[in-house]
Formats: C-alpha cells, sequence, structure tokens
C-alpha cells in the first residue's frame, strides 16, 4: 500500500509533552499505519522552520503532504472529513479551517467549487499557514521554502497556490493552533521586530519580480496577494511606533477591511 500523506513536524526544543500530543492526534487519524508516515525533522543548529520543513519534504514519500508545527495538533474526527474529501476528489489542494480553542466541532459542511489556483487567489484572501492544507507533494516541483527569513510561509504558500489546478475549500476546523508566549509572533523585541519587519518587506519584493514575469489571470493573482500584504506591512509598521505617512495602498474591494485601509491610508 502506498503512503497517502507524509506529516510533517518541525521541532527545536519545544516542550516534549506538546510533540507527544502532536504525533499522538495524527496516530488517532482514520488512516492504516501503512498509509501515512510522521518525519519529526530535528533542528539542531538553529537553522529555522524553512531549512527543517525543506529537509523533511526531500525524505516524503507521500502522495500528499500535511505540514503541523510541534506545537500544535490535529482534530482527528475534523481531520477525517478532510482525508475523506481527499481519497474522493484527489484534488492538488485542500485548504481547511483553524481552531484557537481546543475543542473539536465536527461540521457538516461540504467542499466549495473547484477552483484554478490563480483563479481562486484573484477571488480570495490569502490564508498564509501552510498547516491550514494538504497539498500533493508533486504540485511542489522544485518550489521550496525560503531560508532564514520571518514570514516564510506568506512566500511559499501563494506560489504553491498558483502551481494548483484543484483547490477545494472546507469550512471544517481541523487543526488546533495552539497560542502561547514563545511563538515568533509573539516576540516583542525592538531587534526582533525590525527584523521582521524587513523580511516582510523581502518577501514583497520577491512577489513583485514574480508578478512581472507572469501573465494573463496570475498577474491579478499576485496583484492582491501583494495588496494585502502591504496592508498586513503597514499594520505591522504602525504596531511598532513607525510612521505610516505617505504610504496609500491601491483602492479595491477585496474585502470590507482591506478598503477600509486603503481609505485611511490615503489621508495619513
Amino acid at each position: 500500500m502506498s503512503v497517502l500523506i507524509s506529516f510533517i513536524i518541525p521541532y527545536h526544543y519545544e516542550p516534549q509533552w506538546m510533540l507527544d500530543e502532536c504525533i499522538a492526534s495524527i496516530e488517532a487519524l482514520d488512516l492504516l499505519p501503512d498509509e501515512y508516515e510522521v518525519l519529526v525533522e530535528h533542528d539542531v543548529e538553529d537553522e529555522g522552520p524553512s531549512l527543517t520543513r525543506n529537509r523533511a519534504i526531500e525524505k516524503a514519500r507521500g502522495e500528499y503532504i500535511q505540514f503541523v508545527d510541534c506545537d500544535d495538533r490535529l482534530f482527528p474526527a475534523s481531520y477525517a472529513r478532510i482525508i475523506a474529501f481527499v481519497r474522493e476528489k484527489r484534488m492538488d489542494m485542500l485548504m481547511f479551517r483553524f481552531s484557537a480553542t481546543d475543542r473539536e466541532r465536527v461540521s457538516r459542511n461540504g467542499l466549495s467549487r473547484r477552483w484554478n489556483g490563480a483563479e481562486f487567489l484573484v477571488h480570495n484572501n490569502l490564508r498564509a499557514g501552510t498547516c491550514m492544507y494538504v497539498f500533493k507533494r508533486e504540485v511542489l516541483g522544485d518550489l521550496r521554502f525560503c531560508p532564514d527569513i520571518f514570514h516564510e510561509d506568506t512566500l511559499f504558500t501563494p506560489l504553491l497556490i498558483m502551481r494548483a489546478q484543484s483547490l477545494y475549500v472546507v469550512k471544517e476546523r481541523a487543526y488546533f493552533y495552539r497560542q502561547h508566549e514563545g511563538t515568533t509572533m509573539s516576540n516583542r523585541n525592538p531587534v526582533f521586530v525590525e527584523r521582521r519587519l524587513n523580511d516582510a518587506i523581502a518577501v514583497l519584493r520577491t512577489l513583485r519580480a514574480e508578478r512581472e514575469r507572469a501573465g494573463g489571470i496570475a498577474v491579478r493573482a499576485l496583484r492582491r496577494v501583494i495588496d494585502q500584504q502591504v496592508m498586513s506591512l503597514l499594520i505591522m509598521v504602525y504596531q511598532a511606533g513607525l510612521g505610516v505617512t505617505g504610504m496609500p495602498l491601491p483602492l479595491h474591494c477585496y474585502n470590507w477591511k482591506y478598503y477600509i485601509f486603503a481609505l485611511v491610508s490615503r489621508v495619513l
């Protein structure tokens, strides 16, 4: 029997009990032992999650890949529906939701329409977290995480979605995202914040270069991704206590939050 899903878990000095819970949630899934593999990739030299995930990708044997952060876990009953949809449709990517509370609620929501990846990004907001997708390994091609940067997901995920020819969305909250002190996003050290801002700018430059090389609907898809990431960057700048004057956003109706922020950015 071939391996259906490779579960990739980057691990870097987090408490052992968190890793144990994470692995136990995978072992509780509705999968036969031969249908899945768990790849715990240790970051022992402070390489960061990008290189750790890249190494695990090279080792993966599954038809599909699912990233799981070691301080999070899957909801077995909810993820069983993800597995069932994957078996039924054999799609390139399936996107689902997360819960910030450790309480599983299995829904009865069906799948969305079938999307082309670029078309999806034209009409929907990007959810950058790679753990919210299970995707075919072959869709990756030569795409890997950019090493030694924060916000690596905001670059990797849209480029991955662009490669998908069949993407579905389900509202199932199949992933428990554990919010706690010590995570990257909770660090408020000024030096750390400055690096995050610089890396966010570097991601935007790379996406703009991708847009310049793109054609057709991919240009529109990357334009929306870039505009919304610029908004996120401006929010980070504001939260860091820095000025955001003279940085107007393009006025588009992507969603109400973006539209209001774009209006405000024009009067600052």
